[in-house]
């Protein structure tokens, strides 16, 4: 998909600083792209983006061989995930040794934001502020989390959303690169289709451009934006990659994020996440196909998965006996996911079927990490639990009622 991307890529210094401390880096032969917004004034800003660069292009290789492979494996995709995160963290070490060594570096740091792609789809890494953004023609859906202290705060219900413009330290970063030798990364899957366009960049490029500039932007490229951010005011370095897939030729069946984003989010289990939770929560989601008549799991097996139809019909079966169909948009196995037990039932395919699987292992690893989506899982589990309990207690009281009748 790599060999007809369309991509566009700029910095400038803006209109008011002094020095541009944003980098960023584009490899169209391997398909990776990066931006870095350098924190730390004048000289200091600009190597730790600098070298943020230099370690992405000194992983090219690891990215090579990791992207080569069918990234719809849970395996494969846990290893391309382990690859960006080790990138990551050597930058944040190499950065922070030399700030440790040399006193005009002393305390800089550097966002970063990386975008590999292969095996049908793509690989985000990401620590600071900096984003990513999947373009349509009138509309920018926002792929990354911002790691200020305005964002935590919002997270822990301690600041209102409303509030974010006017909070005095929401440009505050959290989590950056080379603040220690290590750092947390947050990496995210994302299935891209053709015609699917990828902005990263800097928050000096971004926050002066909103979804009306859409169909500009794919149109004219990153030159385009920058100008345009000056011209609105231009109060930071800007930076951005803008990479654009082909369009089709032929029509699609492969989901792609967004689709699949909207199909976690009909499920009560992930009603109250918003979309950068979702697509989370897709880390840990794979595309499974089956024949039809093929056993999706047998009553008595664990429950290692939730699953969504998304194409084709599957049937709940008891000792043989059909008990019920679910088709297109509909979920399964959602109750031994949860607690760890056992199937309670049988589930076949009707029909050659394609589903969405949610691996309970890779979903339990990011709601440790992640513990405001555990608690809005938890609080949603436990609303739906206790519709369930209000039910049979209605059902109970019901045959009670008929059972007494003269």
């Amino acid at each position: 998909m790599s060999r007809n991307v369309r991509v566009s890529a700029g910095t400038h210094i803006g209109m008011v600083r002094h020095a541009n401390e944003d980098s960023y880096y584009v490899d169209e032969e391997m398909a990776i792209y990066a931006v870095a917004d350098g924190v730390g004034g004048g000289r200091a800003g600009d190597v730790a983006s600098r070298v943020f660069c230099d370690v992405v292009r000194e992983h090219r290789e690891s990215f090579r061989a990791v992207l080569s492979q069918p990234l719809q494996s849970t395996e494969n995709r846990n290893h391309a995930m382990v690859v960006m995160s080790k990138l990551f963290n050597v930058a944040s070490e190499r950065i922070f040794r030399l700030s440790e060594g040399d006193a005009k570096y002393r305390g800089m740091s550097t966002t970063g934001l990386v975008m590999a792609m292969g095996g049908g789809g793509a690989m985000l890494g990401h620590v600071g502020d900096s984003r990513a953004y999947l373009i349509e023609k009138d509309e920018a859906r926002r792929l990354t989390v911002d790691h200020t202290l305005a964002q935590e705060l919002i997270q822990q219900g301690l600041l209102a959303e409303d509030e974010y413009e006017t909070f005095q330290y929401r440009n505050v970063l959290a989590r950056a690169i080379g603040q220690f030798p290590s750092v947390r990364v947050d990496t995210l899957w994302l299935d891209l289709s053709f015609g699917d366009n990828v902005l990263l960049a800097t928050d000096g490029l971004y926050k002066h451009l909103c979804k009306d500039d859409c169909p500009m932007l794919l149109d004219n490229g990153v030159e385009w934006a920058i100008e345009l951010a000056n011209q609105r005011k231009g109060d930071d370095n800007l930076t951005g990659v803008l990479v654009q897939l082909p369009q089709a030729k032929t029509a699609e069946k492969r989901l792609d994020t967004t689709e699949k984003a909207h199909l976690l989010s009909t499920l009560k289990l992930f009603q109250y996440l918003n979309y950068q939770e979702l697509l989370m929560v897709l880390n840990s989601v794979v595309e499974v196909q089956y024949s039809k008549g093929q056993a999706i799991f047998r009553e008595g097996q664990g429950g290692d998965a939730l699953y969504m139809v998304f194409s084709g019909e599957v049937a709940v079966q008891k000792n043989g006996k059909e008990l019920t169909r679910i088709g297109t948009g509909g979920h399964f196995g959602e109750i031994a996911f949860m607690d760890g037990g056992t199937r309670s039932a049988d589930i076949l395919t009707v029909e050659d079927t394609s589903l969405l699987a949610v691996q309970r292992d890779e979903f339990l690893t990011l709601i440790r990490k992640n513990p405001q989506i555990a608690a809005k899982i938890l609080w949603t589990f436990t609303l739906n639990l206790a519709d369930r309990l209000r039910s049979l207690s209605a059902d109970v009281v019901t045959q009670t009622e008929q059972a007494t009748r003269p």
